[in-house]
Parts: structure tokens; sequence; C-alpha cells
């Protein structure tokens, strides 16, 4: 720099001689930054917050105070080290945060790796899994929400009787640890029948646990035709609610004798494949 007669008077370089983002790291003489220095610590002092916020940007301290309006456009995270709640208060006069921005808040650390959710609440996303399995016996599911459902196939095969009432093939069992208490379970079962003389019928019953409870009973679903050869295919839909505690639930069609010969299970122009769903619905 030139000057006319004497030199002026020198002053030591500060801070504000330096303009902001001009030193790069490739003017730093390696070593000169120590490991002593190479730390994070909380300002003990309030980090005032205000104006505009347009990038990335992390504060560690122990409090936060909004001395202005704050629009936040870029990510602002306002951190502690300290094992506390991040709180942030304004001064004297009411402020705003605003912006198309993400403003995020909390302790840096103490975030404990939480194996036990009793007594948490809240909703688990679509990707939580478990190894084992997630237990959620005593999850809380929407009304009308199917939590399980078991599907089951049979192939044909004829069987006749000429009395009392048999289980078909066509059958289901439920395990206690396929349902919760207070659950329905609805069943579709599919039938082939086969008779000759007055007829019989088909009927979807519980068979476990306890005494036999009938769910749908196809009274007059065959229409029954004297001293003929008859086949009907059919399917009965019943409904169970299960209370706590119940055991497995064993559902299978039964076929009910009334006259002549029965053939189940398939036969004649009945014989093919016969499906049993059961649906557990909370």
């Amino acid at each position: 720099m030139s000057y006319l007669g004497r030199r002026g008077a020198s002053a030591a370089l500060t801070s504000a001689d330096i303009p902001n983002d001009s030193i790069t790291a490739a003017k730093i003489v390696d070593g000169a930054v120590t490991s002593d220095l190479v730390y994070l610590e909380n300002a003990t002092t309030t980090q005032n917050l205000s104006g505009t916020y347009s990038t990335e940007r992390m504060y560690l301290n122990d409090s936060y105070t909004l001395t202005g309006d704050v629009t936040i456009t870029g990510h602002l995270a306002l951190g502690t080290i300290a094992d506390a709640d991040v709180v942030i208060t304004q001064d004297s006069t009411e402020r705003t945060i605003t912006g198309s921005g993400t403003l995020e808040s909390g302790d840096l650390l103490h975030r404990p790796d939480t194996s036990d959710l009793t007594g948490m609440t809240g909703e688990l996303g679509s990707a939580v899994t478990g190894s084992p399995n997630l237990n959620l016996g005593n999850a809380t599911f929407p009304a009308g929400h199917v939590i399980h459902m078991k599907h089951k196939q049979y192939a044909g095969t004829t069987a006749s009787m000429t009395s009392g009432t048999v289980d078909t093939m066509v059958e289901i069992t439920l395990t206690s640890a396929e349902y919760v208490g207070g659950s329905k379970i609805y069943v579709w079962a599919e039938y082939g029948l086969r008779y000759t003389g007055w007829g019989g019928r088909m009927r979807l019953i519980r068979s476990a646990p306890g005494s036999d409870v009938i769910l749908s009973d196809n009274t007059n679903s065959i229409a029954a035709v004297a001293n003929a050869d008859n086949n009907a295919n059919g399917c009965l839909i019943g409904e169970n609610v299960i209370t706590a505690g119940d055991a497995d639930h064993r559902f299978v069609v039964q076929c009910v004798h009334t006259a002549g010969t029965q053939y189940y299970n398939g036969g004649g122009s009945t014989a093919g494949k016969f499906n049993i769903t059961a649906m557990v619905v909370v």
C-alpha cells in the first residue's frame, strides 16, 4: 500500500478485519489446532435466536431465547449435551417461529437403547420387526381390524353314513396364540353332499373348547327328492366370539343324517376341493 509522507501507525489485526468465510482449511497450518481444543461444549450463556436461518446449523447451549421473530428455511438444530430438555423462551416481546424449513431440538447424547416398551404409547412404524416376533397380545387394534387369517383346502374323498352325525374332513383349528380375548372369528366353509332317499343337511360347529356350538345349520338348503340320487354343493358362514383365556378353537363341517344314505367329503358330481377359512377380527 502506497502512502505520502510518514507511514501511518500500525494496528493489531482483529477478527473484525477478516471477512466472513474468507479463511479455508488450506490456510490453517497443520498441527495448529491441538487435540485439547477439539471438543464440543455447551455454551454457558443463553443463545439468542433471531432472523432467518437458511442453512444447516446446530447450536449446543444450556438455554435458548427468542430475541426477535425467527424464520427457518434451512435446518436448525437446537441441542444440549446436558441430560435435560431443550427449553426455548422469548424475551419480553411476543415472538414467532415460521418458515418452510426444519426445526429440531433435543439432547445430543442421552438417548438410551430402549429394549422395553412397557408404559410407552404411540404408533409403531410398519418397518418395526422383532426377533423373536413382537408380542402384541396386549395391543389395541382399531375396531373391525383383521389380526389373523387361516385357510385350509381338502381334496374330496367320499365317505358315507346311514345314521347319526359325523364330522367331515373340512375342519380348521385356531390356537390361543392366533387370537386375542374379545375378538370374533368368522368362518367360511365349502361342502359337498350326495344322498339318496329323503336327503340330509350340513352344518358348521365349534367343536372345541367345551361342547359343540352350532354356528350355521343349513336345515333348508338342500331340497330333498324322494327316492332319488341328489347332489349338492354349498357354503356355511358362522361367527364365534372368543373370551379371554379360551383354549384352542376347532371348527368343523358336520353331516347330519336325515334318511337314506348320505355321501359326504365329496361324491358323484360334488367331488372336488373344499375350502375352509377362519378370520379373526377385533
